[in-house]
């Protein structure tokens, strides 16, 4: 069984992403989460984005990306909220 996640290290990290951020960015995707804490992307959305939008401690916004295929496909990103 893996470790329990603390709320307050998840929005340290968050925090420091965000810092490192460029200002123009509108947020995180769950991957971008999960590949900076090492978790996978159902634990993410699971343990740690679902607690901290509950909590009101995220904001949900849209950024659109290019898919595999070259067509532009809209992903839901997360950012701390002020």
């Amino acid at each position: 069984m893996s470790a329990a996640i603390n709320i307050d290290e998840l929005t340290a990290e968050l925090q420091r992403l965000a810092d490192e951020a460029v200002e123009s960015d509108p947020g995180f995707t769950a991957q971008e989460i999960a590949d900076a804490m090492g978790y996978s992307v159902k634990r993410v959305r699971q343990r740690v984005l679902r607690p901290l939008l509950n909590a009101g401690q995220l904001t949900r916004g849209e950024r659109t990306i290019e898919r595999i295929d070259g067509r532009p496909a809209t992903v839901p990103v997360y950012r701390l909220t002020d």
